[in-house]
């Protein structure tokens, strides 16, 4: 059952970053019994009043974005965001979804491979950035590993149900990178529902990750303090259900 559980749980990873993307968002909510965009945005909550050192708006990138349901409302609370993903289907949902919004979005396709640490495409510092004008919402394609971000450029970093790059040091390593002093890392996972329908719960039970998984999930804290964070395991009791929040903080140095 554990074979077939972990087959069927990237079958429905490949096919939801691929073939099905217009589904996405569908599939999840007959998931999640309705729960998902609540779960997701919990990550806005816990980052709800961060603030900049000097006074100017903050910035957030979410790793993994997806569609971009988050990001029009980041952008709509008065952030600058950017989005990262891996899935040119998923950006181009995305952008799409933020243009319908009234919101300036050019996808940046960037080639990267796994091993390369720093691109950029076209901001090359901080504050040029933090004041890019007529963007509040910049979608970029690459990978968790190399994000192609100045140093010190963001405030916060978001990852709600993050795939199999969230096991990675590699990818943390950049995220500790891009944090400013003080920031955070918010991972949203294990959303549970009380009183699951029955399709709810055939789908939980089929994909739902393994014990595996599980036991890397809970083991993430300790592998985080070498690189610098102060981490820990949250569980956010909801109407409806609740969902575990690791909240990864980077110390100054």
């Amino acid at each position: 059952m554990t074979w077939l559980r972990r087959s069927l749980f990237i079958l429905a990873s490949w096919l939801a970053y691929g073939l099905l993307t217009p589904l996405y968002e569908a599939a999840a909510w007959l998931f999640s019994n309705g729960e998902w965009h609540t779960w997701r945005r919990q990550a806005m909550v816990m980052l709800a009043g961060q603030a900049t050192a000097t006074g100017v708006r903050p910035a957030i990138l979410e790793v993994g974005c997806g569609t971009g349901a988050l990001l029009a409302e980041l952008a709509a609370e008065g952030s600058l965001v950017v989005g990262l993903d891996r899935s040119a289907q998923m950006l181009d949902v995305a952008v799409r979804r933020l243009r319908q919004g009234g919101l300036a979005a050019e996808r940046a396709t960037i080639n990267l491979g796994a091993d390369d640490h720093v691109h950029r495409h076209g901001l090359s510092s901080n504050s040029e950035m933090r004041s890019a004008q007529g963007a509040p919402v910049i979608p970029v394609q690459g990978l968790a590993q190399a994000i192609p971000l100045p140093a010190a450029s963001v405030d916060g970093i978001i990852l709600t149900f993050p795939t199999a790059f969230v096991f990675d040091l590699r990818a943390w390593q950049e995220f500790r990178r891009l944090l400013a002093p003080g920031g955070r890392v918010i991972w949203v996972d294990g959303g549970e529902v009380f009183r699951p329908n029955l399709l709810a719960r055939l789908l939980q039970a089929l994909l739902t990750p393994d014990p595996a998984a599980q036991r890397l999930m809970l083991a993430m804290p300790g592998r985080l303090t070498d690189l610098g964070f102060t981490a820990a395991w949250h569980t956010h009791e909801l109407t409806a259900s609740r969902v575990s929040i690791l909240i990864a903080q980077a110390g100054v140095d």
